[in-house]
């Protein structure tokens, strides 16, 4: 690296050069995307079970679990999941609807990985600082 040259991150090599961060998560949009106007029928129909895991980065619980299997959803799936995807900081769970675990299944499935979702738990904090804000 030369005097005052910027120092880059390493990309991914993918045959036409890095992969940007920009055009990264363009990418991951456009599957996200693809996936919500799939028609949910064709999600529910299929009998096979769905598995998701993830770790969060704040409490470093792991969870990985089926959340659909036969034709349904699994209730006590779907509880493990809402309990690991709580406030940390209140012990605050809310319902999350199915079809959201859906969507990180199907971007699971185009992208071919198999490591967990990693996330924290900045939605639920923000809900729950904000809440108080209105209130005060």
């Amino acid at each position: 690296m030369r005097f005052g040259e910027k120092e880059r991150a390493p990309g991914i090599e993918l045959g036409e050069g890095p992969v940007s961060r920009r055009r990264f998560l363009g990418g991951l949009v456009s599957v996200s995307a693809l996936a919500l106007f799939a028609p949910a029928s064709l999600l529910a129909a299929t009998r096979e079970e769905r598995v998701l895991s993830f770790l969060h980065t704040h409490t470093h619980e792991r969870l990985s679990v089926p959340y659909f299997a036969d034709g349904d959803y699994l209730r006590e799936g779907l509880v493990r999941l809402e309990h690991l995807l709580r406030d940390h900081r209140t012990g605050d769970e809310h319902p999350i609807d199915p079809h959201l675990f859906d969507l990180l299944y199907s971007l699971r499935q185009a992208t071919g990985t198999k490591t967990p979702f990693r996330f924290g738990d900045a939605v639920a904090i923000w809900a729950s600082t904000s809440a108080s804000y209105i209130a005060a």
